[in-house]
């Protein structure tokens, strides 16, 4: 019988020895009360190491976000979609989502993001920028032996 929340998947491909996580193996950081995913679209002739370089390197991108109050990780993916077109996605862990609405907001300050918004130019598509923020609730893993 299928789960009526998750139609596509049947109890019998799921891993048979899941369980809670201790404290020391939450992927998540200690403190995580806060989740954003965060979606942008990357230029059809961009490389993609050009593009996570500009995030890591740039004092406006990875740099400026972990400085900001309550940030406390990121990890970066990139899907492909069709047609070729490309997403940056990145999941953070924040310690609260008004923490991640205060950063976001400093985000739209014209002259702060001057040179960043310059150094994305090439890079990422404009406007095509997307988040959702959310509580943070847990995670759960598979038990090794079941991997």
């Amino acid at each position: 019988r299928l789960h009526p929340l998750f139609p596509i998947a049947r109890a019998r491909s799921l891993p048979l020895a899941l369980r809670l996580p201790t404290s020391s193996e939450m992927p998540a950081p200690v403190g995580t009360k806060a989740m954003s995913v965060v979606s942008i679209g990357i230029a059809p002739a961009s490389d993609l190491s050009a593009v996570i370089s500009l995030f890591r390197d740039h004092p406006m991108g990875i740099k400026y976000t972990l400085s900001c109050q309550g940030a406390l990780e990121f990890a970066f993916s990139a899907e492909s979609g069709e047609g070729g077109a490309r997403t940056l996605q990145i999941c953070e862990y924040w310690t609260s989502k008004e923490c991640f609405l205060a950063y976001l907001a400093t985000r739209q300050d014209a002259e702060l993001m001057k040179d960043w918004d310059a150094a994305c130019a090439p890079l990422l598509l404009p406007g095509s920028t997307t988040f959702k923020v959310m509580d943070y609730l847990h995670t759960f893993q598979a038990a090794p032996e079941a991997l």
